[in-house]
């Protein structure tokens, strides 16, 4: 055993608190080629793992046994080697240089009668956080979770942009084919017809006939307006009816509430049925203000008639943007929070990001809880800080803004320091396209297996919470989840890139319209979520932040949602974020790059269409693999052989300056030279272990770039990359085709079960265009179905049932390479007719008396429900039949 305390070249030592420094003989296995570097699967940086038992003796294994028997398994005493290397700043001057410093695990302690083993942990910041990582925290708190106290997070002030929501309230007919004797009737008419089929975010409650008292004793009040902002509402009525006599009119009716009673105010009338004997279609609509404890009747004005109502439909359209009393909110910028959650679970403030910076790509994301939208104040009943665990928060950013994370030695200056830094940065970061690593001579026993992590089948993203509004007409929120389609089809992997921290618009406008203010006992969906903000720089610091709207992030106003311009938080879209990760998910896409990552379903509004450097990105689009980000390597891990000398180890913990600042060496690639001939490749470090013969693992550089050789500034010289093969393509067609407009719907050919269809031409900037596709659903699905193709300007959709409601949609393509689809067209809608009467099969009667005859009749047939009966009469001297009796649909007897 060689004691290093004596030895002039090297030495070791412990450290705690409670002991200082002590200077210690040199462990048994303590030496270089223990040493593992290792890729994290998940976050992306290199880490180093110490893998041999140390084993200590005499007054080490004492130091040892002491600090076990005070602090066990949670002993953190601190095992280091320095170096006597020649002072590179002054000549003849030698200093001590700290090679290794870490942690014992005491979890690994093992005691006998001579000695005392241990593994070592080259950082114990890596393993505390490793250990904690899982942890879901307030973060507002004081103390780390060792009880160290820290100052408390700052909170930031935000003007939310009050989102305008499409909320949507429906009924329906009470009873089916409701039928009044209304006779004698000349006056308005109350009566229950509807119930509710959707009451949507508690703005409307429904009122009975003892809530109204008005000279018509009203009894169909249906809504009643429960919040204090005035909104305007768009009330619209679909109704079928039939009815004898003079006339049936349909009118809304608005009501206030003078505190005992509600009073009539206004009238809309919404039309009438008039021809007597028809069944008939009544759709109209009316746009209506309505103020806190306003309600809505439904009112017929009739005739001296009778009347069967088959349908009747009431939805109450809300186009809302509710205000509330406090305009400002708390929330925290990424940066800082990534900065608390790190220091509350390694106890250290060791946390730094040029990318959440303020001079960053994300150094304007914001976060905010449930709770802080509904501005509740700390310290007032109810409240509770946000929580947030730091696994959670990191694989959230990582979803939306494709990050990773690594441990590196602090370069804060320009130089290296002993202090442990973690680096949470751009994925891109810890892939970098300069070279760092060079093994000069040839390897040996090269092979190469497909990595078959690195091939998708299937990609995923979006948010955990959120949907389930049911206020939203079409799914009108767009940052749900979305899942694509691959070329790849012989394995089955999928990509998921899932936020626990949502980002949906309505989710955060509900919430935000429950105030503590007004709410403060209301539990809410949102109380538990957290939110990521799309934060706005402002040029006043007196002034609160403000979110960034589409004008701010996209070239063109955004297609295929309800109000663009009230709508933040488009930039954490499924699709703009799925394009954020192209480079890296694309990695096994380099054979299929004329094939498509496909829209396979999405649980949000596909219909988004947003504009992003010339190019439109539609949620529902599918996606030419060339037109993806170039990824930086290829799922090809290639494995060899070679010797680990002090120079490389050297390389291995060293550090390159690019682009101004130091970056781990770990991080840039792996020169290495494949045969005798000198031919060279390069790959990202994935794994290496210096003990004996040297056993490495990259994952190959993708040398293949399909537009231009690139160049990286190292330093301040320019360097090529080597081994560049340029891809060859010519003349490839990607100008989608200008969406047609739906022409003339020719009513004429509508037999019931087929429907003519015309449309305008397309454009196409290169001249391919081919044909179109057609679409068509019943308006109340809402999947689209493809009916067919046509190359001509018109088409007949054949199949469809009578009597119901189509929408029918088409889009161009183009016989270009690739083949390219454009935006759908307007969407033209019909209702199909009934084109075969019922039948009665027999008519019979019975033995009459002297003023009745009975009747019988066997059940009418049709294709659709029957509506009504209707019984004509005569004089057998008559010649034709002119007087007739309506009967209901179920009586057979008369």
């Amino acid at each position: 055993m060689v004691n290093n305390v004596k030895n002039d070249r090297v030495r070791y030592w412990f450290y705690h608190e409670s002991i200082g420094n002590v200077y210690i003989d040199e462990p048994i296995g303590f030496n270089d080629d223990s040493m593992e570097y290792t890729r994290h699967s998940d976050y992306h940086g290199v880490f180093t793992l110490f893998t041999n038992n140390l084993e200590f003796y005499g007054d080490s294994r004492q130091i040892i046994i002491d600090f076990f028997a005070i602090y066990g398994v949670n002993g953190r005493l601190k095992l280091g080697k320095d170096n006597l290397e020649q002072d590179t700043t002054q000549t003849n001057t030698m200093l001590w240089v700290n090679e290794y410093e870490g942690f014992l695990d005491f979890s690994t302690y093992s005691l006998s009668e001579f000695k005392a083993t241990c593994k070592f942990s080259t950082s114990g910041v890596a393993e505390l956080l490793k250990s904690r990582e899982s942890t879901e925290v307030e973060i507002e708190r004081t103390d780390t979770l060792d009880g160290k106290i820290i100052s408390k997070i700052e909170n930031n002030l935000v003007a939310l942009t009050p989102k305008k929501v499409l909320i949507v309230n429906q009924s329906e007919l009470l009873e089916t084919d409701t039928f009044f004797n209304l006779e004698g009737y000349t006056n308005p008419l109350f009566t229950p017809l509807t119930k509710f089929v959707s009451n949507v975010h508690n703005d409307f409650s429904e009122v009975t006939t003892k809530d109204v008292v008005t000279v018509w004793s009203a009894s169909s009040m249906f809504w009643v307006r429960n919040e204090a902002a005035s909104t305007n509402v768009n009330v619209s009525v679909d109704i079928d009816g039939i009815h004898s006599g003079e006339f049936v009119g349909f009118s809304i009716y608005k009501f206030s509430w003078n505190g005992s009673i509600h009073v009539h105010e206004n009238t809309y009338s919404l039309g009438s049925i008039i021809n007597s004997g028809v069944k008939e279609n009544l759709r109209s609509n009316v746009d209506i203000t309505l103020a806190l404890d306003e309600s809505l009747a439904l009112v017929l004005d009739v005739g001296n008639t009778y009347l069967t109502i088959q349908k009747l439909n009431i939805t109450v359209t809300e186009n809302s943007d509710y205000i509330t009393t406090k305009t400002e909110y708390p929330f925290i910028f990424i940066d800082d929070l990534l900065r608390k959650l790190t220091e509350i679970n390694v106890n250290k403030d060791i946390y730094k990001s040029n990318f959440y910076s303020t001079t960053g790509d994300g150094s304007l994301r914001g976060f905010i809880s449930g709770l802080q939208i509904r501005n509740f104040v700390s310290g007032t009943k109810g409240y509770k800080s946000p929580k947030i665990s730091f696994k959670d928060l990191i694989s959230s950013c990582d979803a939306v803004d494709c990050i990773g994370l690594g441990l590196q030695k602090d370069t804060s200056g320009g130089y290296l320091s002993l202090k442990d830094q973690i680096r949470i940065e751009d994925k891109k970061y810890f892939y970098q396209d300069v070279v760092t690593i060079t093994l000069p001579s040839v390897v040996s026993n090269l092979t190469r297996d497909v990595q078959t992590d690195g091939y998708f089948s299937e990609l995923e993203f979006g948010y955990q919470n959120g949907g389930g509004y049911e206020s939203e007409m079409g799914l009108d929120e767009p940052n749900l989840s979305t899942k694509l389609s691959t070329a790849i089809n012989t394995i089955k992997n999928t990509y998921s890139k899932i936020s626990k921290v949502s980002a949906d618009g309505h989710g955060k406008e509900f919430t935000r319209r429950k105030p503590q203010d007004k709410f403060p006992t209301d539990d809410t969906k949102g109380d538990e979520y957290n939110w990521f903000l799309d934060i706005k720089d402002r040029l006043n610091i007196n002034e609160p932040y403000t979110e960034k709207l589409w004008q701010d992030r996209f070239q063109e106003e955004p297609t295929g949602l309800y109000d663009p311009d009230s709508f933040t938080g488009l930039w954490f879209s499924p699709i703009n974020n799925m394009l954020r990760h192209s480079w890296f998910f694309s990695q096994g896409f380099e054979k299929n790059l004329f094939d498509y990552t496909k829209f396979a379903s999405s649980k949000g509004n596909s219909d988004l269409v947003t504009k992003l450097n010339s190019k439109y990105n539609s949620e529902r689009g599918n996606y030419l693999n060339f037109d993806l980000d170039r990824p930086r390597f290829v799922p090809e891990l290639v494995k060899f052989e070679y010797s680990v000398s002090e120079s490389i180890k050297k390389q291995l913990k060293g550090y390159t300056e690019i682009n101004g600042e130091l970056v781990p060496n770990a991080y840039g690639l792996v020169e290495y030279v494949i045969n005798d001939s000198g031919v060279k490749e390069q790959g990202y470090l994935n794994s290496v272990k210096p003990n004996g013969i040297g056993e490495w693992e990259v994952i190959k550089f993708n040398n293949i770039t399909r537009r231009s050789n690139e160049k990286l500034k190292i330093n301040n010289g320019v360097i090529g990359i080597t081994s560049i093969n340029v891809l060859e393509v010519t003349s490839v067609d990607t100008s989608i085709p200008v969406a047609p407009i739906m022409g003339v719907l020719y009513k004429t050919v509508n037999s019931g079960s087929d429907v003519q269809l015309a449309w305008t031409t397309a454009t196409d900037i290169n001249g391919n265009l081919d044909g179109y596709n057609i679409y068509y659903k019943k308006s109340i699905d809402v999947n689209w179905t493809l009916f067919g193709i046509s190359a001509t300007l018109g088409t007949t959709v054949t199949g469809l049932t009578k009597n119901t409601n189509y929408d029918f949609r088409i889009t161009a393509y183009d016989s270009g390479t690739p083949v390219l689809e454009s935006l759908p067209s307007n969407i033209t809608s019909i209702l199909t007719i009934e084109t075969t009467p019922p039948v009665i099969w027999t008519l019979s009667s019975s033995t009459p008396t002297e003023t009745t005859i009975p009747l019988y009749w066997t059940a009418a047939t049709s294709d659709i429900d029957i509506f009504l009966y209707k019984l004509y009469y005569k004089k057998s001297s008559d010649p034709i039949f002119v007087s007739y009796i309506n009967i209901g649909n179920t009586i057979l007897t008369y």
